[in-house]
């Protein structure tokens, strides 16, 4: 693309939702269908918030689509990664969302006191998988945003718990695996899990990704939705996931 928008490496790929387009490196960490999922589940707010933060989001593809769902709202990205923070950043950008995302490169236990207990929303598909699991990814970017080489689960929940207002929402993304570790981290954090839904990848499989949301402060009372499949036998997507990519309405 001319104007010097994208680097060496980089590609400009079309997302939908009205539009939107983002910047990033096919050698390093791309998003893939849990940050849509991500977007879609925290996209159901019934009023829309004023302030949303995403911890450790990566180029922002959630923030972008968000920026959709919720077009009113000021969006703010934290990501330590600087290239993914650059590339963020540009995105927005090139979308004409500078003015309402703004993206901080830093660490999410490092961030502004005067940023506490302001967000009504907070969003989060941090790593999956625990220091030291499985075999090593073979970029550094790509290892850090698969494992928890830079913060922790519990560092990601004590953070959205010290961001958002009482009773504001955590939305995050994760795998099935993680689960009690998920909900023990979280409730030590004063986060109560609201609703859940397990994500598989076809009917008669096991889950591979689990959907969250937390209120800070809640009560307990926990709503289990009905799964969500990806994937009809054929390998063709599933009905829903195509209402959730805006493909049909």
């Amino acid at each position: 693309m001319g104007g010097g928008i994208l680097n060496s490496c980089e590609s400009l790929d079309d997302m939908g939702f009205g539009g939107i387009r983002i910047i990033q490196k096919r050698d390093e960490f791309c998003y893939g269908v849990d940050a849509v999922l991500l977007a879609d589940f925290a996209g159901r707010e019934r009023r829309e918030p004023e302030k949303i933060i995403d911890l450790g989001a990566g180029t922002g593809a959630v923030s972008l689509i968000l920026s959709h769902k919720y077009p009113q709202a000021h969006i703010v990205e934290t990501e330590i990664q600087k290239d993914s923070a650059d590339r963020a950043a540009r995105s927005a950008a090139l979308n004409m969302l500078d003015d309402r995302i703004e993206v901080i490169c830093g660490d999410i236990m490092e961030l502004p006191d005067d940023m506490s207990g302001s967000f009504d929303i907070a969003v989060s598909n941090p790593p999956y998988m625990e220091s030291g699991a499985g075999p090593e990814s073979e970029t550094e970017a790509r290892n850090i945003a698969r494992r928890e080489t830079t913060a922790g689960l519990i560092d990601f929940l004590a953070a959205a718990a010290v961001l958002l207002k009482e009773n504001g929402s955590l939305y995050m993304v994760h795998r099935p695996f993680r689960l009690a570790d998920i909900i023990s981290f979280a409730r030590m954090a004063r986060l109560e899990p609201k609703e859940i839904r397990f994500v598989y990848p076809f009917e008669g499989q096991e889950s591979n990704i689990v959907l969250i949301r937390f209120a800070k402060g809640g009560g307990k009372e926990l709503h289990v939705f009905p799964p969500l499949y990806v994937r009809e036998k054929n390998g063709a997507y599933t009905e829903e996931i195509d209402r959730i990519y805006e493909r049909k309405k």
